[in-house]
């Protein structure tokens, strides 16, 4: 593992521990639609893959427009040696997204 994937491993991790204690983020999860409540839990747990790119690609254009973190997800390289950078991103959109949830 390079030095670039244990950065972004440890920084995802703390961005999800910042998410989960985040005030807004129960009232957040709970009115995400089903499918971006299921990409959140496998966020949340783990690494993005391929069929989280491709799932996130097959995504509503509702969803696009209303969680931008689905157009990072989707818009992902699928090289497995990419996918830490691209978990830390998503996870920084979703933090963004809790942060200002309250605010709209």
């Amino acid at each position: 593992m390079s030095t670039t994937d244990i950065k972004n491993n440890i920084d995802s991790e703390f961005k999800r521990v910042l998410i989960q204690n985040h005030p807004h983020y129960p009232e957040w999860f709970a009115a995400l639609p089903q499918l971006a409540r299921q990409m959140i839990t496998t966020l949340m747990e783990e690494e993005l893959t391929l069929a989280d790119i491709l799932l996130a690609q097959d995504a509503a254009e509702e969803e696009w427009s209303a969680y931008p973190f689905f157009i990072v997800i989707a818009s992902g390289n699928p090289d497995s040696d990419n996918m830490p950078a691209l978990t830390n991103l998503a996870l920084r959109d979703v933090l963004l997204e809790v942060r200002e949830f309250k605010e709209n």
